[in-house]
């Protein structure tokens, strides 16, 4: 597309979409996707497609609730590369967020190994202890379990696990609180024989 068509293109598609946004969008959807894939390429590699649905829908919720004059007035193309790259940040930092996870997970299991290679018989008792408290955190809803694993499995403080999952440290002791409370109404008091 020359410059002179994709100038017009880009002052015809806003007053199109004032007109109709639901009938003229997937025009949209057609003339940026593949740049825009590009764009989201250099960010996040296999997750491109993934952040282009993602910004596509968000642009066509945002402009569902745009007045007519400020749809026309938008500036179509940077707009759409803006919720892209913040879409693309957003994957970039949860996928940054669970290889630090991962890496401290890995870390704390590389020394529980290293002091349970000393004395087999507490590694046995620790193992079986550790599977206990995982399948008692995985019967958890998914809000909790997260804290929970990073509060007792890997033994972080409440400050560490509130600047890990970024949220503040009375979140996260509530968390903590009502996993708690959950898992005592599932399981009963700790050392109480279900019947």
């Amino acid at each position: 597309m020359s410059r002179s068509e994709e100038e017009q293109a880009n002052g015809t598609l806003p007053a199109l979409l004032a007109s109709d946004l639901e009938k003229h969008f997937p025009a949209v959807v057609e003339r940026y996707t593949g740049e825009l894939h590009a764009y989201a390429f250099r960010y996040v590699q296999s997750e491109a497609e993934d952040a282009v649905q993602a910004a596509l829908i968000r642009a066509y919720f945002d402009l569902q609730g745009w007045t007519q004059k400020r749809i026309q007035e938008v500036k179509l193309r940077p707009y759409l590369y803006r919720i892209t790259f913040n879409v693309c940040m957003g994957i970039y930092n949860r996928r940054t967020q669970r290889s630090s996870l991962n890496a401290q997970v890995d870390s704390a299991i590389d020394q529980r190994e290293a002091a349970e290679e000393q004395q087999p018989e507490i590694a046995l008792e620790r193992a079986q202890d550790l599977e206990a408290v995982l399948e008692a955190i995985n019967a958890l809803p998914r809000l909790y379990q997260e804290v929970m694993f990073l509060r007792f499995v890997n033994e972080l403080k409440i400050e560490e696990i509130a600047q890990l999952l970024k949220t503040t440290k009375g979140t996260i002791k509530s968390r903590i609180s009502r996993a708690k409370a959950l898992f005592r109404k599932e399981f009963g008091e700790p050392g109480e024989k279900s019947s």
